[in-house]
Parts: C-alpha cells; sequence; structure tokens
C-alpha cells in the first residue's frame, strides 16, 4: 500500500513543500526512513511509533518505508511527525468499534486514520443519544458493505438493569428475525459486530457478562467469517484466548485493540 503526505517546513527564510512517500509491504517488520535525513529525523521511528501507541493504533506489521522528499533537501528537526504518521494510518482500511468507547475517542480516531469507522453501542454508552461520534456510522441493525465486506451490527449487552442499550433474549431474537430479509438479499454477512458475545463463546458467568444465546443460531444459520465483539475485558480472565471458533465463525474479542487483515 502506497500513500503521499505532504507537510511544510521552513528553510532559511522560504517555506518548502515535502513529501512523507509512504509504503507498506509484506515481509519481515521493519520501519525504515531514507531522504537525506538529520539524525533527529531518523528518531522520528520512536516518536512515530509511541505517539501511534498511546494514541490508540499500533504499528501495522508489515515492511514500512517512508522517503522524504525531494532527496536532495537534507531534512532537519521534528517536523515530519506528522505526515509520517497519518502516512502509516492509510494501512488501515477500516476501524470496527464494539462500544463502550467515548464519542470524543471515535471522532478522533476516524480524522487521523482517515478511513470509515463503524460502530455499535455498548452498555455504558448512554451519551451517544445525546452526541454521537462525529464521522463515524452506526450499524446497529443494519447491512453495510465497505470495501466488499457485508458488515452487520447488532450492538448492546444482556439486560441486567434499567439503562438504555440492555436487551432480553427475546428482544435480540426480535432483532434478528427483523434482518432476516435483509440477510437473505445480501446473502448472508462477513462479519458481525456485536458488544456482547455468543452465550458459551468467551463470555462470563455473571448477569451484565453473559453472552446472548440468541446469537447461537444465527452464526449456524448464516455461517458469517467473524464474530466481533466487546464488553469483555480481557482482565477479568487472565489467560483467556482472545480468538475462538463456534462452527464456521471465527470469534474475536476485540477489547482493546485488534489488528484483523482479511483478505
Amino acid at each position: 500500500m502506497y500513500s503521499v503526505v505532504s507537510c511544510a517546513i521552513v528553510h532559511g527564510i522560504d517555506s518548502l513543500l515535502v513529501r512523507a512517500e509512504t509504503d507498506l509491504s509484506s515481509g519481515l517488520p521493519t520501519f525504515e526512513m531514507v531522504g537525506f535525513l538529520s539524525a533527529e529525523v531518523k528518531e522520528a521511528r520512536e516518536r512515530v511509533r509511541t505517539s501511534m501507541r498511546n494514541s490508540g493504533f499500533t504499528l501495522p506489521a508489515r515492511r514500512v518505508t517512508i522517503n522524504l522528499a525531494p532527496a536532495d533537501l537534507r531534512k532537519e528537526g521534528t517536523g515530519y511527525d506528522l505526515a509520517m504518521a497519518v502516512g502509516i494510518l492509510s494501512a488501515y482500511d477500516l476501524i470496527l468499534s464494539a462500544g463502550d468507547l467515548k464519542a470524543e475517542y471515535l471522532s478522533f480516531l476516524v480524522t487521523m486514520a482517515g478511513c470509515p469507522l463503524l460502530y455499535v453501542h455498548g452498555n455504558h454508552d448512554s451519551r451517544y443519544q445525546i452526541a454521537p461520534p462525529e464521522g463515524c456510522e452506526c450499524v446497529e441493525d443494519r447491512i453495510v458493505t465497505v470495501n466488499g465486506l457485508r458488515i452487520l451490527g447488532l450492538g448492546g449487552s444482556i439486560r441486567y438493569s434499567a439503562g438504555p442499550f440492555q436487551y432480553t433474549e427475546r428482544q435480540m431474537r426480535r432483532r434478528i428475525r427483523r434482518l432476516w430479509l435483509r440477510l437473505r438479499l445480501s446473502r448472508g454477512v462477513d462479519v458481525v459486530l456485536t458488544h456482547a458475545p455468543p452465550r458459551g463463546c468467551g463470555d462470563l458467568e455473571d448477569r451484565p457478562h453473559r453472552g446472548f444465546e440468541a446469537f447461537l443460531p444465527f452464526l449456524k444459520r448464516w455461517k458469517p467469517r467473524y464474530l466481533i465483539h466487546g464488553h469483555i475485558h480481557r482482565r477479568y480472565q487472565p489467560g483467556q484466548k482472545r480468538i475462538s471458533q463456534y462452527g464456521d465463525t471465527t470469534i474475536l474479542n476485540g477489547n482493546g485493540k485488534y489488528i484483523l487483515e482479511i483478505e
């Protein structure tokens, strides 16, 4: 994947345009920089890697090569860091949020990454009703196609209190039945984005963190490639596997962050 991000620098009394040409390719994960660079510019490897991690992104496990052009201009200072980070973020084709993240944070992610961000509601997302994430798309009870992937959203948790975005098993089954015609017209889906996991697939026994049994017959019938959920913090069960299998569907706990490459 190749991208070009432009930035401007001050050279003497002149302002000059510099292009950060970023290539991400398969191979051993490395971070190479070329283009007549000073020592402080070469140190951008660690600055960019650290800033991305602290902003919620992960450096893609690919061979990253960045050329700062024009090659005959000596590059000095730290004014190229943002352009390089944005170029690397172009490796992300899509961001999925499985709920319980601040709306401001989602808006920040979609702004910096420059790719679509789809989300469903978590059981703690009551503020979304007043101020939803800007620039992001809610896929609750919808089938959306992005880059050829058919994505269905079914957010919310099992009902355990009077709060919003909580559903009984009966209510969740009703939501799924209402999607039946759209599922047939789209010939199923590739990815199901949920907040709660299916029952027995990485959920917990306490009521708030119990999974939905209603998801199980849905997975058997439509066989999506992936079901991606949140809600279950991995610290609740140290050592629990992030990825499991239910029939033909890979169940992925996206809590925290996870990079998924789909061919």
